[in-house]
């Protein structure tokens, strides 16, 4: 995957995704906020997920954010879909990466277990295995045109400053 920005546990405990629910959006998102506990589970316009380290970047920096307090969002769930977005602004970071339809999204959770108790409202998923077309057209979409994972990163921690 080009850099390797998180250790080997997350990068196998984490559960990336390619879903659709038969529920409708707002259900989607409410049902997923009644999951509890600590842990982060979020979802993704498919077309704005450059690749796997788009995604695990987020999730770490919003953990981080979170750890340092200086996180903008109340929920580390919505601080990954600000990093993700690149952006500060809640309402700008769901209308670039936020989820648009049921019928395919990026699902994220941090964990197999928390992963485990939304699986029930899924109806399909696959694994999150971008192609190199698609990485390339959804990096254009945040004007990254090469270097991607460094790319990635770098405009990531660029929208805090």
């Amino acid at each position: 995957m080009g850099l390797n920005i998180y250790d080997e546990r997350l990068s196998k405990q984490a559960v990336i995704k390619i879903a659709s629910s038969a529920l409708g959006v707002q259900e989607l998102l409410d049902r997923l906020n009644r999951i509890g506990d600590d842990s982060v589970v979020q979802v993704f316009d498919t077309d704005f997920i450059i690749n796997k380290t788009h995604l695990l970047g987020a999730y770490l920096n919003a953990v981080m954010a979170f750890k340092e307090r200086r996180n903008i969002a109340k929920s580390a769930s919505m601080e990954m879909l600000l990093f993700a977005a690149m952006t500060t602004q809640i309402e700008d970071a769901i209308k670039i990466v936020g989820i648009k339809s049921p019928l395919g999204f990026v699902l994220f959770a941090d964990k197999p277990e928390s992963y485990e108790k939304i699986r029930k409202f899924l109806t399909k998923e696959h694994d999150f295995l971008p192609t190199r077309k698609h990485i390339k057209d959804a990096a254009s979409r945040f004007g990254i045109l090469e270097d991607y994972d460094k790319n990635i990163l770098s405009k990531m921690a660029l929208s805090r400053l």
